[in-house]
């Protein structure tokens, strides 16, 4: 595979709401990995992020499990220092591995289908950053029914905790980060429950139509105990 480096030039877009998005056997067919235990890192390149660990560990995880692969997508944000910093660091990191030839790198921004589809074609979402405060990755990741494995950081430890739908490992612990990746890879059972944890949560606690039912909710309360205007 030979640390693939793509660049995109997204052909359509949809909001996210929108649907339309492939099934995973299709989404996996956009990317050339039908038939491959797929772990993404996705987002923008920033040294918070932290991909390079999920790259330094990937030598071990290939081991393990032979039809792995990790794609890694993204860019610097325009107009983000740390990010134009990061992003050569990064790249050098893919360019070195010994399992270089198991990582994709899919380069580039990404529109809101695109974006899904990419996400829809990952086995495991991998967030290992050192900072958090809530990531819409591992939402769209939930929504998807996608396990994930992230740091014990902010709300990405707070959401994985609530929903059930992933693992949590202490930040900067690259042994327990492979095991976990591994075993979500190796155990298709224990993936699917965290997947179906993970859309449950979605349904009931921060999908489109629980939302909409706690703004109903919210806007008939008010209707409800608003003063009448009296008469003289």
């Amino acid at each position: 595979m030979g640390a693939a480096k793509r660049n995109c030039n997204p052909a359509w877009s949809s909001n996210l709401r929108g649907g339309g998005v492939p099934n995973v056997r299709e989404s996996k067919k956009q990317y050339d990995l039908m038939g491959k235990d797929v772990v993404l890192c996705l987002g923008w390149w920033e040294q918070y992020k932290r991909f390079e660990d999920v790259v330094a560990i990937w030598p071990q995880v290939a081991s393990e499990v032979p039809n792995a692969v990790l794609v890694v997508a993204g860019d610097a944000r325009p107009g983000s220092r740390g990010g134009v910093l990061y992003k050569p660091k990064l790249l050098k990191a893919v360019a070195e591995s010994p399992a270089h030839d198991s990582i994709i790198v899919i380069q580039g921004s990404f529109q809101p289908k695109e974006y899904l589809t990419l996400e829809n074609a990952a086995d495991v979402v991998v967030l290992p950053y050192d900072q958090s405060s809530q990531s819409g990755v591992l939402a769209h990741a939930f929504s998807l029914g996608k396990p994930a494995v992230v740091t014990d950081v902010g709300g990405l430890r707070a959401e994985v905790e609530a929903s059930g739908g992933g693992v949590v490992v202490p930040r900067g612990d690259l042994e327990q980060l492979k095991e976990y990746i591994v075993l979500l890879l190796s155990n298709r059972q224990i993936r699917e429950r965290y997947a179906q944890r993970a859309r449950a949560y979605v349904e009931k606690r921060i999908g489109w139509n629980y939302v909409a039912g706690m703004h109903q909710s919210l806007y008939l309360s008010i209707i409800k105990n608003k003063p009448r205007a009296i008469r003289a």
